[in-house]
C-alpha cells in the first residue's frame, strides 16, 4: 500500500508542506517552504496522481480507522452505533502499518489543505478524545467511500480532516517509536494550520 501511495506523491514535499524544521539531516528553510508549496498547490494537488495518492490513502486509512459498520435498527436515517476506539499502534502486529497510516494522513491533509486551505468548520476540543473519533468516523465515512479517484475532483470539504489528526497524533504520541513521536508533530502542525481561520475569528 505505501508504494502506491507514494509512487504519486514526493514524501519529502508533503513533510516540508506540514512546516517540518529538519528533513534528511538539514535544516529547512523558506526558499524551501515556498518551493514545496508552489508544487504542492500548482503541480501536484490539481492532478490525477495527487487523486490517485489521496483515494489510496483514504482506503487505508478507513480499513484500520472504521469499524464494522453497525446500523441501529432504531435508526430510519442509518445512524451508526460505533464501538469504543481500540487501535494501538504501540500494540499493533504490523511494526510499518502505522508509518503507512502516518503517511496517508498526510497525504490527505496535503490534499486537503494545498486545494481548500484551512477550514471554517468547527475543530473537535483537543481535551475530547471521543469527539475526535465520532469527527473522524464521520470524515472517513463522507469522503472514503468513493469508488474511485476522479470521484474526488467533485468532492469538497477534505480540510474537515483535524479529528483524524488530532486521534492520530494520540495513538502515535503512545508509541515507543521516537519517529512516530516526530511524525505526531508534523500532524500537530497539520491540525494548527487547519485551524487558522476559526482560530483568527
Amino acid at each position: 500500500m505505501l508504494t502506491l501511495i507514494s509512487s504519486s506523491v514526493d514524501i519529502v514535499d508533503c513533510q516540508i508542506f506540514a512546516r517540518a524544521k529538519r528533513l534528511l539531516g538539514r535544516t529547512i528553510g523558506s526558499q524551501d517552504l515556498n518551493s514545496a508549496q508552489r508544487r504542492m498547490k500548482d503541480n501536484w494537488a490539481p492532478t490525477a496522481k495527487a487523486r490517485d495518492a489521496t483515494w489510496y490513502a483514504l482506503r487505508f486509512l478507513c480499513s484500520v480507522l472504521l469499524p464494522e459498520e453497525v446500523v441501529t435498527s432504531n435508526n430510519i436515517h442509518g445512524g451508526y452505533n460505533d464501538p469504543p476506539f481500540d487501535y494501538s499502534a504501540r500494540d499493533d502486529a504490523l511494526l510499518n502499518r502505522p508509518w503507512v497510516m502516518y503517511f496517508a494522513a498526510l497525504i490527505v491533509w496535503c490534499y486537503a489543505y494545498a486545494l481548500e486551505g484551512p477550514t471554517t468548520a468547527s475543530v473537535p476540543a483537543a481535551y475530547d478524545f471521543e469527539e475526535q473519533v465520532r469527527d473522524m468516523r464521520a470524515y472517513l465515512r463522507r469522503v472514503g467511500g468513493v469508488h474511485d479517484p476522479e470521484q474526488l475532483k467533485s468532492m469538497r470539504g477534505f480540510n474537515g480532516c483535524s479529528g483524524m489528526l488530532m486521534v492520530l497524533r494520540t495513538v502515535f504520541e503512545k508509541t515507543r517509536w521516537e519517529l512516530l513521536h516526530e511524525a505526531a508533530l508534523l500532524l500537530d502542525n497539520c491540525v494548527k494550520l487547519l485551524g487558522q481561520t476559526t482560530q483568527s475569528n
